[in-house]
């Protein structure tokens, strides 16, 4: 049996976790990044001002600070670059057809918004 793709995402959400990279020279770039335990990757890396402050000090209260708001966020369940996993490339045409078959069961066949041009394609009147 395949798991669901919301129990897919779930059970990925559940091995992300946010860690700190803190450089081995003190001058080093700190930056927090998104690590998956289940496939041992790291997912993405986040510096987002860290590195601002010369004091490595400060810098590592900066990365904690963000490291908590992206675990705040993946406990909310929020996952990184599954935008790029689910969108795929496609043309206005096959998007603009795509969105009229969503909106066919949505709006009655009778109302003025649509006209039929003959074909299998409506058009959304302005």
């Amino acid at each position: 049996m395949s798991s669901t793709p919301a129990k897919h995402y779930r059970q990925k959400m559940e091995n992300l976790e946010a860690k700190i990279h803190i450089p081995k020279k003190r001058d080093g770039g700190y930056y927090v990044y998104i690590y998956d335990s289940s496939s041992h990757k790291i997912i993405q890396k986040y510096y987002k001002g860290i590195n601002v402050d010369p004091d490595p000090e400060e810098r590592l209260y900066a990365a904690q600070d963000l490291q908590k708001a992206l675990m705040i966020k993946l406990k909310s369940g929020w996952i990184p670059n599954v935008g790029k996993d689910l969108i795929k490339p496609t043309t206005i045409t096959i998007a603009f057809n795509e969105a009229i078959q969503r909106l066919d069961g949505k709006v009655s066949k009778n109302t003025d918004q649509f006209q039929n041009l003959g074909t299998r394609r409506k058009v959304w009147i302005i």
